[in-house]
């Protein structure tokens, strides 16, 4: 839900599909709003998502090896690049800030500047600048 949708509008929306489309049961839906309209409300994370000129989710980005590496979100502004990386755990983990770094290391050879990389704890809603 968080790589597809922003705003509550976005969220209403994406889960309203997921029920048509039989994934989620009709009684589950609001359940899944309510939690991600409660991170998407985060302060901190609301600013950086409302800021982005341009925004890509889930997109795979080919190393020099052909290996795939997917960053949750990409936000692309005329000064910086954001990449934002959700974790659904209470452990903060230095694999997390590996994950992020190889995703800064990648778009760096693809020649963007200035990249800002964020992990997103959603259960202790923390915003955490690596």
């Amino acid at each position: 839900i968080l790589a597809s949708a922003t705003t509550e509008n976005g969220v209403e929306d994406y889960t309203s599909n997921l029920v048509l489309q039989g994934i989620i049961k009709e009684e589950e839906k609001q359940k899944l709003v309510d939690s991600a309209l409660e991170v998407l409300n985060h302060p901190e994370l609301k600013e950086i998502l409302s800021s982005a000129t341009e925004s890509i989710t889930e997109k795979n980005i080919i190393d020099a090896n052909g290996k795939p590496h997917r960053p949750d979100r990409v936000m692309i502004n005329p000064d910086e690049v954001i990449i934002l990386d959700y974790k659904f755990t209470l452990e903060e983990s230095d694999s997390h800030i590996k994950q992020v770094d190889s995703y800064r290391s990648l778009l760096s050879e693809m020649g963007y500047r200035n990249i800002k990389t964020y992990l997103f704890y959603a259960v202790k809603g923390k915003l955490k600048l690596v």
